[in-house]
């Protein structure tokens, strides 16, 4: 038997206008990173963030294996962001103030994905803390350069620039 060639496309149109996994992946993180900001960590819940994200409590263990798993790809995605966000203003701008000012700009832009603030790396196991640690510790160094340059240019005053670096960033 063969199929009507509208049967395929409708099919076909069906399967491509839904989310695929990736981007339901993203969407799920973006909920889960409101969801720990809101409630913490250790009282948000996985079937909340399932239905913030339009999935059934079952449905999210594709994508990820239990809390602690969530948390952690949510909180390297937040830093692999964060990272991006600063890389970018420094690729964009001339001085530090006005690096400074364009990632302020795009973490607190609220058109772009929301940003877990990794409050508790403890829920994690060690390979997790330490891996989300490396992020976070680029994330300092990369500012802390921004903010040398910035006393370098005569546009920032003396201070130790990576305790600047690590109260910007939290």
């Amino acid at each position: 038997m063969t199929r009507e060639p509208t049967q395929e496309i409708q099919s076909t149109n069906s399967v491509s206008s839904a989310p695929d996994g990736r981007k339901r992946l993203e969407l799920v993180l973006n909920k889960a990173a409101l969801e720990f900001n809101i409630k913490g960590i250790t009282t948000a819940s996985l079937a909340n963030v399932a239905k913030a994200a339009g999935i059934s409590r079952a449905s999210i263990y594709y994508y990820v294996q239990d809390c602690q798993d969530l948390v952690f790809q949510c909180y390297r995605r937040s830093s692999e962001i964060t990272l991006v966000r600063l890389n970018a203003a420094i690729g964009r701008q001339e001085n530090a103030i006005e690096v400074l000012t364009d990632f302020a700009e795009s973490m607190l832009d609220e058109s772009q994905p929301a940003i877990a603030a990794v409050s508790d790396l403890a829920f994690l196991n060690l390979q997790q803390q330490q891996e989300i640690r490396t992020l976070i510790d680029e994330q300092y160094r990369r500012l802390a350069a921004v903010l040398t340059t910035g006393q370098q240019q005569g546009l920032i005053r003396t201070c130790d620039t990576l305790i600047a670096a690590k109260s910007i960033i939290g």
